[in-house]
């Protein structure tokens, strides 16, 4: 889950007594956790995807600069 709920304490009386810094009632109805999990699932699966192309075109860029320097020395494809 993305989100976790906050530490109550409890008074002298015994009455709970909610901390500070708990969501708003309205953001915490099932429809709207819903949509909230959605969306960064959605910018989860966006960022994760960009990082992935990333780590792609640097692959490339490394095979190809590896092979232009092997090929330079006049190392054949077989060396190990």
């Amino acid at each position: 889950m993305c989100f976790s709920a906050a530490a109550s304490s409890v008074k002298a009386q015994g009455s709970m007594n909610l901390a500070s810094n708990t969501a708003p009632v309205g953001a915490t109805m099932p429809s709207r956790v819903a949509a909230t999990q959605e969306w960064t699932g959605c910018r989860t699966r966006f960022w994760m995807s960009v990082l992935e192309q990333a780590r792609a075109a640097f692959a490339r860029l490394r095979d190809t600069t590896l092979a232009d320097l092997t090929r330079a020395k006049g190392i054949d494809d077989s060396f190990p």
